[in-house]
């Protein structure tokens, strides 16, 4: 089946409307001003009419109710003891349309994040070495190899140590898996990890090996191998016969000599699956490790570069970020992220702790998993071993900004221009970084500017409806980086496929910004649908969904735009944010992903004042709107408030509007103006919009990430014998398009035979 993915995205052109920084520090354009009103400019008043379209949403108090299944409510947003929309909503919706339209900077937008993507299952992907680290912040970090990674056996049985390695591991030294399934999720479960602080010190009788010539390993009944295809890998070590856990050090030393030559001192290294990591921690987990500590004096210590220490710290923070809202509503179902294995950081989850205290550091004793690149420097650390990859620009991290053009990036000072929606809409500079002025000169003041619109709240035309209470599906989406769907090729405007492994700032950008589509109302796409069905069956995790009453479709609002020394240019932009073209709907509130919140906003009058006719005797007596531009048939549609504004637009001299819209639209960047168009119409929604799914996935709530790895790499269902082959589709961009492209939902396929 053919669907719609839930957004796309206004491609971005580089900007061409600017004004240089230095001539707006020194007064240019004239007409940007709050000091005094500027000749030959628009001042006055747009009044609107709001129309809900679709059933829309924008809440207030959260508050939550114990004796229902969803506990969390919102209550609708209110003013004055009536619903309404809040102003805010309504400028943030109306200036991310004009800043697409003029192709200005993003106001709101985190340009210093990393990106980071989840790394695939595939052996070259994963961590497998485990090291300790050294040292400490001030005297650099370092690494002590314990444990060899994963090998690969060849057809004859031998498994060969991968050539960067060698300089770290003289000898074999393999783990030793601990546990299983069960007892790892107990909390009774009797080791914890190793602290360099407070030592303790187990021991296993293992067995003792050598490197073959060219770092092989041959097969010994006493390796753990785990058979894949027509090859194997050594995973790790199983004790001498008759051990079983590890023992604390001190019994092993009351053994007789003989028997105490084969045991060796380790230490252990426990996740902690049990308490609120327990539904966390993949199913597929069954063993913590034991780790044998090599006796050899002269086993090596390496550095660990400080980028890859940076990078750690990046990637924890994040991650922590990530999950913070969710940890402190309930942190007994909702784990701080990213898991550092269990106690080495007491305190880390209570909410007395403060958040810089929380963050992850490394710190020495850690045992981490770690990487090598090709001249056996290590390139990577983390916590497990399949964890996430830094996105880079080249060598180094990318930021956010880094695959948009620069100036597009929000105002600092980096900056050289200020964009069209910045002077309309105000903007602060962003000093962060900002290099300090040579003594004796003071540090410069932060550039900014205050809007000259002014947003009003919406108010109701009369008795407002509201449907009847409904749980919100989880309001979950893949978000950036996911190159699929947000990143293009640089220089190929029609797109391709980008494996998320590959993404990298050189040689992608940005697709744009992104917009939502509208959906059908009347299949109630925003309800949730999810029921657990089986014993075996995952269900919907309540804590991320909502009740709510939405305000029901064909609801009328009105409110006003205040706006001082517009230019020409300007009051078009602002007609054209307002209204793209007579087709085009708005989506505003909660909700927009899952087609709650589409509403057409229709301009009804433009009341101008002559700001220098008002103060002269003339002015004060008289009307304070000079002339008024009307919609087609605004007054025979005006039901609502604002009664002083129809008599003034019904008597003062009045022309049409919409040719100072269109003076403004027909001037933009054709590709821009497409596709606002075209995102914004549902006429032209074709297919059902729908989150990425597979055939056969009837609940859409639930593993919406099958849809992302079959499309990446395919996925295959061993118990029913069937596959699904790597799709590498992509959101295509919206470039010389007459339509809105379409995704196909895998379907299941026989297993081919290898």
């Amino acid at each position: 089946m053919n669907f719609h993915h839930p957004y796309h995205f206004v491609p971005v052109e580089p900007p061409s409307g600017n004004v240089s920084r230095s001539a707006f520090e020194n007064g240019a354009p004239t007409h940007v001003t709050h000091g005094r009103y500027a000749p030959d400019t628009w001042s006055g008043r747009i009044v609107c009419r709001l129309e809900t379209v679709s059933p829309m949403f924008i809440g207030s108090t959260r508050h939550e109710e114990d004796d229902k299944p969803v506990k969390v409510k919102v209550d609708n947003y209110t003013l004055a003891g009536q619903i309404a929309i809040p102003a805010s909503s309504l400028r943030g919706t109306l200036s991310s349309i004009a800043e697409a339209a003029s192709d200005s900077a993003m106001r709101v937008f985190d340009s210093k994040a990393h990106y980071s993507v989840r790394k695939p299952m595939e052996p070259e992907h994963v961590l497998s070495a485990i090291g300790v680290v050294l040292g400490d912040k001030a005297s650099g970090f370092q690494l002590q190899p314990l444990c060899i990674p994963t090998l690969r056996a060849d057809r004859d049985g031998f498994a060969a140590l991968p050539k960067p390695f060698w300089s770290l591991f003289p000898e074999p030294n393999l783990k030793v898996y601990v546990g299983d399934s069960r007892s790892i999720r107990r909390d009774s479960f009797p080791f914890r990890t190793f602290d360099m602080a407070k030592p303790e010190w187990f021991a296993l009788p293992l067995e003792t090996r050598k490197w073959l010539p060219g770092y092989r390993l041959a097969d010994d009944r006493f390796q753990y191998r785990k058979p894949v295809s027509t090859r194997g890998y050594v995973l790790g070590q199983t004790p001498l016969e008759g051990a079983a856990d590890p023992v604390p050090i001190e019994e092993a030393k009351r053994l007789d000599e003989d028997r105490r030559r084969t045991w060796k001192p380790g230490v252990m290294r426990v996740l902690g699956c049990w308490g609120n990591r327990e539904a966390e921690i993949p199913p597929g987990k069954k063993h913590e490790v034991f780790l044998p500590w090599p006796e050899r004096p002269d086993w090596p210590v390496v550095e660990i570069p400080g980028s890859v220490v940076d990078e750690f710290h990046e990637l924890c923070a994040a991650r922590m970020e990530a999950s913070l809202k969710a940890h402190e509503r309930d942190p007994r179902k909702n784990p701080l992220l990213p898991f550092e294995p269990r106690d080495t950081r007491p305190g880390r989850e209570s909410k007395s702790t403060p958040k810089a205290q929380r963050l992850i550091l490394l710190k020495k004793g850690d045992l981490v998993y770690f990487g090598v690149d090709e001249r056996g420097t290590i390139n990577e650390i983390s916590f497990s071993a399949i964890w996430r990859k830094t996105v880079r620009n080249g060598t180094d991290s990318a930021k956010a900004s880094e695959f948009f053009p620069a100036e597009l990036s929000p105002f600092s000072h980096t900056r050289g221009t200020v964009s069209p929606a910045e002077l309309l809409f105000g903007f602060v500079e962003d000093v962060k970084g900002r290099p300090a002025p040579p003594p004796p000169a003071k540090p410069r003041q932060a550039l900014a500017l205050a809007s000259r619109v002014r947003t009003s709240a919406a108010l109701p035309s009369g008795p407002v409806r509201l449907l009847d209470e409904v749980t919100l599906k989880v309001l979950d989406a893949p978000k950036p980086p996911c190159p699929s769907l947000y990143f293009k090729p640089r220089g190929n405007p029609n797109g391709e496929f980008i494996p998320k492994m590959k993404l990298d700032a050189r040689l992608h950008e940005a697709q744009g910004r992104k917009f939502y589509l509208h959906q059908p109302p009347q299949t109630e796409p925003w309800r949730s649908v999810s029921k657990k069905a089986g014993p075996d069956a995952k269900e919907v995790n309540k804590d991320q969904q909502c009740r709510i009453n939405p305000i029901a479709a064909g609801q009328s609002f009105y409110f006003h735009l205040d706006f001082d020394n517009l230019s020409d240019a300007e009051i078009g932009l602002l007609l054209y944010s307002l209204s793209p073209s007579e087709r085009f709907l708005h989506k505003i509130g909660m909700g927009k992903g899952i087609g709650l919140g589409s509403v057409r906003i229709s301009p009804m009058a433009l009341l101008r004042v002559d700001r220098a006719r008002r103060y002269t005797p003339e002015g004060l007596a008289g009307p304070r709107y000079h002339q008024a531009l009307l919609a087609p048939a605004a007054l025979a549609h005006w039901d609502g408030p604002y009664a002083a504004e129809k008599l003034a637009a019904s008597s003062a001299p009045a022309s049409d509007l919409l040719p100072i819209r269109d003076a403004f639209r027909n001037g933009m960047n054709p590709n821009i103006r497409q596709a606002i168009e075209l995102i914004g119409d549902p006429a032209n929604v074709k297919a059902p919009v729908l989150p990425p799914l597979i055939q056969g996935q009837t609940d859409p709530e639930l593993e919406t990430f099958k849809w992302f790895v079959a499309n990446e790499t395919g996925l295959v269902d061993r118990a029913a014998d069937r596959e699904i082959p790597a799709q590498k589709q992509f959101l295509r961009p919206l470039v010389n398009r007459r339509d809105l492209p379409v995704f196909i939902q895998p379907a299941w396929m026989p297993r081919r035979r290898r």
